[in-house]
Formats: structure tokens, sequence, C-alpha cells
């Protein structure tokens, strides 16, 4: 199970039903969804590997992060809802619709616009990623490791 059937269970039209999920910690799993994402992303790619991808354009420039990884040769999207084939269905909450062409459709103001995906695996790339959007949120961070530990079978 993970919130994508939970959603589906209780007939939710979004994933706010997300706001009273705790897991003994001070954050909920709608707040790594808005708005700790990275340290979600973060504490997931250091436990369990993968890419994280990072969304930004011009206006927003943390609009999403999520972990792209492979598992039985087949590639999965990873934030903290669970894990899921298709990046289109990941980014929907988001009001985003993916393009071939590396641009999105903005649902929420009707036009197409440029969005900047941006990977951090390596090394250096992930200690980057930590300085610069997860470094200062340490609670946040532990927080994440407590939702990765309570619902394992969600993203492995």
């Amino acid at each position: 199970m993970s919130y994508w059937t939970k959603q589906k269970e209780i007939g939710a039209q979004d994933f706010e039903f997300m706001d009273n999920e705790y897991e003994n910690t001070q954050l909920t799993a709608w707040d790594f969804l808005h708005g700790y994402c990275a340290c979600f992303a973060y504490a997931y790619v250091i436990k369990y590997g993968g890419t994280i991808i990072k969304i930004r354009n011009k206006e927003f420039p943390n609009i999403h992060c999520y972990v792209k990884i492979e598992k039985g040769g087949e590639i999965y999207y990873v934030d903290i809802r669970g894990k899921i084939k298709t990046e289109e269905e990941l980014l929907y909450e988001f009001e985003l619709s993916y393009q071939d062409l590396g641009g999105f459709y903005d649902f929420y103001r009707d036009i197409w616009v440029e969005y900047e995906w941006k990977e951090f695996h390596t090394p250096n790339q992930l200690k980057y990623f930590y300085n610069h959007f997860v470094k200062g949120d340490e609670k946040a961070l532990t927080d994440a490791k407590k939702f990765l530990k309570a619902n394992r079978e969600f993203y492995v």
C-alpha cells in the first residue's frame, strides 16, 4: 500500500488527506509533498539510492523534488506518496503535464512553459544538493527518515 493506493481507497480527489498523516514526526506527509520534498528526496537517495530530480522554472526555483529509481529493469518515480511508474501521474498534483519536448502544460495558468529538470546523482552533486536545498532543515530530514522507516513498503 502507498498513499497512491490510499487515495483511491478513500476516494480522495487530491492528497490533502495526507495532512493528517504523521509517523511520530512534527511534519505531516503533506508537508513533504508541498514544502519539504527536497529533504524527503535526499533522505531517500541516501538510504536507497537513485537520482534526485528537481524541477524549477524562472518564477519558481523549487517546484518539486522527487527520485528516479530502477527496479527489476523498470523505471519508477518516488516522492512521499510512494513509488509510481509514470512521471506524468507523479507531477499531476502540481498541475503540470509532461511533454516530450521538455516543456509542461501548466493547467493552473493554462499556458505552455519551459521547466528545467536538474538531476543529482554523483557524490559531488548530492553534496551540492544537500548544501543548497537541505542544509538547515535537519528536523525535516530527520522526519523524512522516520517516514521512510515506518513505510518502507511504500518506497522499495
